[in-house]
């Protein structure tokens, strides 16, 4: 025998439906690229004392992400 609360029956009927899944779905999306600019990109770690190194930091690894993308996308198209 389970003991829940109303709240945990709640969510539990929350997660069923179609517009949690949706979101679930947007959000394994987000959250894969954002590993790959922490793991691969290295901003996992901030590599200057102030906030303007950060943001430069940042913007770099965003355009490095994307310019990859661009790479991966026109190879696709020749093929």
């Amino acid at each position: 025998m389970s003991l829940k609360s109303r709240e945990h029956s709640d969510q539990l009927d929350y997660e069923q439906t179609d517009d949690f899944k949706d979101h679930h779905r947007k959000r394994f999306a987000i959250e894969a690229k954002n590993s790959q600019l922490k793991n691969t990109h290295g901003l996992a770690r901030n590599k200057t004392p102030d906030l303007k190194g950060m943001t430069l930091q940042v913007v770099m690894a965003i355009v490095a992400v994307n310019l990859r993308r661009i790479i991966t996308l026109r190879k696709e198209k020749t093929d």
